[in-house]
C-alpha cells in the first residue's frame, strides 16, 4: 500500500475481482455505524457528566450479588462472561438514604440498546466486553 512514503496505485481489487456486492456494501455500512456508536456512546456519557464504567465482580454467574447491587442495575446491566459476573453502573454521589448501600445507578440509554436499536446494534456485551 505504501512504498517509499506515497501510496502505490492500485486498482482497489485487493485479491478480488473489483466488484462490490449488495451485501458488501451493506456489511461495510453496519460495520461503520456498530464501530461508530461503539466509540460514540461512552463518549457522549462522558460529555453529558456520565461515568458510566465496568463493574468486574469476579463473581461466578450462577452465585447471587443481591448484597452487592440494587435490583435494576443487575437486571438491566448483567453480562455473563467467561463464568463470571460484570455490570455496567454510574456512581452516585451519596446514597439515597442512610439505610441505602448501593452507590451505583444504570448509565442513562442502556434500556436502548440492542441488536435492533437505532444505535448500530450496540449491545450491553459490546459495552461491557468489548
Amino acid at each position: 500500500m505504501i512504498a517509499d512514503g506515497s501510496f502505490i496505485a492500485g486498482n482497489g481489487n485487493l485479491g478480488g475481482t473489483g466488484d462490490a456486492t449488495d451485501n458488501d456494501i451493506q456489511t461495510l455500512r453496519d460495520s461503520v455505524v456498530r464501530n461508530f456508536f461503539g466509540i460514540a456512546i461512552p463518549e457522549i456519557w462522558r460529555m453529558s457528566g456520565t461515568y458510566g464504567f465496568v463493574i468486574d465482580t469476579g463473581i461466578d454467574c450462577d452465585e447471587d450479588v443481591s448484597d452487592l447491587l440494587k435490583d435494576d442495575v443487575k437486571e438491566k446491566t448483567r453480562v455473563c462472561h467467561n463464568g463470571k459476573q460484570y455490570f455496567l453502573g454510574e456512581p452516585k454521589s451519596t446514597p439515597c438514604s442512610s439505610d441505602d448501600p448501593y452507590t451505583f445507578s444504570v448509565p442513562p440509554g442502556v434500556d436502548s440498546l440492542g441488536e435492533d436499536s437505532r444505535y448500530g446494534g450496540i449491545t450491553l456485551e459490546d459495552v461491557i466486553i468489548g
